[in-house]
């Protein structure tokens, strides 16, 4: 596949997904629409879809060993997501109605987290030394710390 088709893949099992949750079946809410966060927006939306287009591009291998400790790795994120987003997070939004409940909106953001991490990790321990790859993950994480530094407060 073209990096253009697999960008628009991710966009599509990504933002448009989450999108279609927010809009389209959880209409009654329009205070908790997607996008929630910097990291929605420029993330999900842009820095996602380039890291997915360059590593499978650049010819990503899935080793027996890199792939145990890309989904190991994966495996933990994804847990430490669950509970940090389901149970300890102040605040609700599109995939959280309340504290402790998951939508399905929710669930498939966990999959999708679950999927994309692996993606990852597998991408960073096959590619490690192509430079491309770490701009949108070093971006991400960028946001990623704004967005707990300073958007996650304001929303309490």
């Amino acid at each position: 596949m073209t990096p253009f088709v697999i960008a628009l893949l991710t966009l599509a099992l990504g933002p448009a997904m989450f999108s279609f949750f927010s809009y389209v079946v959880y209409k009654r809410e329009p205070h908790k629409k997607y996008p929630t966060g910097i990291t929605d927006a420029v993330g999900d939306v842009i820095l996602l879809p380039a890291f997915n287009a360059i590593v499978f591009s650049s010819g990503i291998t899935f080793t027996p060993a890199g792939t145990v400790i890309a989904a190991v790795l994966a495996l933990l994120v994804t847990a430490w997501f669950l509970v940090y987003r389901k149970d300890r997070a102040e605040h609700n939004d599109w995939s959280r109605p309340a504290k402790h409940c998951f939508n399905a909106g929710g669930w498939y953001h966990l999959a999708f987290f679950a999927v994309q991490s692996f993606i990852i990790f597998a991408g960073l321990l096959s590619l490690y030394a192509n430079l491309l790859i770490w701009l949108p993950v070093g971006g991400f994480l960028l946001l990623a710390i704004y967005r707990f530094a300073v958007q996650i407060p304001k929303l309490k």
